[in-house]
């Protein structure tokens, strides 16, 4: 390929003219860079050789085509493997909605541009296209609300050549790097953190499409009364017991969403035991298996029983922390007791120290109540060691 060293103002003038107006004739594009024909002839010919020139085309108006949404939609693969990295380059290649697409560094592995009839007609693309592409974890759609600049035109000068030529080789060093799984449950090497860097696996995002769509029926019931613009989703890094540093999610309330991140940060970097953070959804928002599996989470919509108050995890308000060691426990009136998780007996006797286990005054109960969060474990009718909540 050529290099900016081989293109002179001739050359650049020619590339600025042709991406205006391609249907310009030797002839006319010779006189606006003062040559004869034949020079300026051989002169297109030559940066259509080299690669500078890839095609002539024309530039269709989208709305008269009847395309009148625009949607960039950031998309995150399940797994970073070549392969499925590669299954999605070549789906994408076959799609006609898609028109643009690019591989990128940051939260997300790539950006799509898309065009729609409408936000039904997107909605289909989304449940129906991009839903059947196998290798998509989770995507995020930004819909664009008004095109400030639609240019085709790329600068063309000695300088900006120059940059990109430098801002390619850095980027192809980057893409060289092996990609580390970045899923929730998975394990991640300290070399791929050290690499991307602790804050990488950090972030707190409007709650994605793929994930709602995963919620709705299951910790987003149909009587939900939260607004979904009211949550968070919140993505970080946890260590189990044997060190493991493990990629965790949960859903929160927009309110404490920057405080319960800055918590689990702290926490991961003392290296405090967590030993799963996964949504309840994929226990099917069944909150007693959720708590079997040691589960840590946070939003699930419900009343208070036998009230119209929602329930402090029913707005994303409280935080559960290792649930299975941390239970709920409270003696009835008839004397009957109430366990949560059922099979977390052993755990009520909190003079038995374990990895998981929750005590007063230790690291996860200081930093939530150092954020103003109430502990469960200080309540007087009843205890529940694994929640804080505001």
């Amino acid at each position: 390929m050529a290099t900016e060293e081989k293109l002179d103002d001739i050359d650049i003038k020619i590339l600025k003219l042709l991406q205006q107006n391609s249907r310009l004739t030797v002839k006319e594009l010779a006189a606006r860079v003062h040559l004869s024909p034949s020079p300026t002839f051989e002169r297109q010919k030559r940066l259509e050789r080299e690669g500078y020139i890839q095609r002539y085309g024309a530039i269709v108006d989208h709305h008269k085509m009847g395309h009148n949404v625009i949607v960039l939609c950031n998309i995150r693969l399940k797994q970073h493997t070549h392969d499925l990295i590669q299954q999605f380059m070549d789906t994408v290649q076959n799609i006609d909605q898609i028109t643009e697409c690019y591989n990128t560094t940051g939260d997300y592995d790539f950006q799509i541009k898309v065009y729609a009839h409408d936000m039904k007609d997107y909605q289909d693309f989304m449940l129906n296209t991009l839903g059947n592409i196998d290798c998509i974890g989770s995507l995020h759609s930004i819909i664009v609300i008004g095109e400030i600049k639609d240019s085709h035109y790329i600068p063309a000068s000695r300088l900006l050549a120059k940059t990109l030529l430098l801002l390619c080789i850095m980027l192809s060093s980057l893409f060289c790097m092996p990609l580390k799984a970045q899923n929730p449950g998975e394990i991640v090497t300290e070399q791929s953190i050290s690499k991307k860097g602790e804050k990488h696996f950090f972030y707190v995002v409007p709650i994605p499409d793929n994930i709602f769509s995963m919620m709705k029926g299951k910790t987003y019931k149909k009587n939900c009364t939260v607004p979904r613009s009211e949550l968070r989703y919140l993505r970080c890094l946890h260590t189990d017991k044997e060190g493991r540093s493990i990629v965790g999610e949960m859903v929160v309330n927009k309110a404490i969403a920057n405080d319960v991140l800055d918590i689990l940060y702290k926490l991961y970097r003392a290296k405090y035991p967590i030993e799963r953070m996964r949504l309840i959804d994929y226990w099917n928002a069944d909150d007693e298996r959720a708590m079997r599996a040691n589960n840590s989470s946070c939003f699930n919509f419900r009343f208070i029983s036998h009230t119209h108050t929602v329930s402090k995890h029913g707005r994303g308000m409280a935080v559960d922390i290792n649930t299975l060691y941390n239970p709920y426990h409270k003696r009835l009136r008839n004397g009957k007791e109430v366990i949560e998780p059922a099979t977390a007996r052993p755990y009520l006797d909190r003079s038995k120290k374990h990895a998981y286990m929750i005590q007063r005054g230790d690291l996860c109960y200081r930093l939530f109540k150092e954020k103003g969060f109430r502990w469960g474990g200080d309540w007087k009718h009843s205890k529940d060691y694994q929640h804080f909540e505001k």
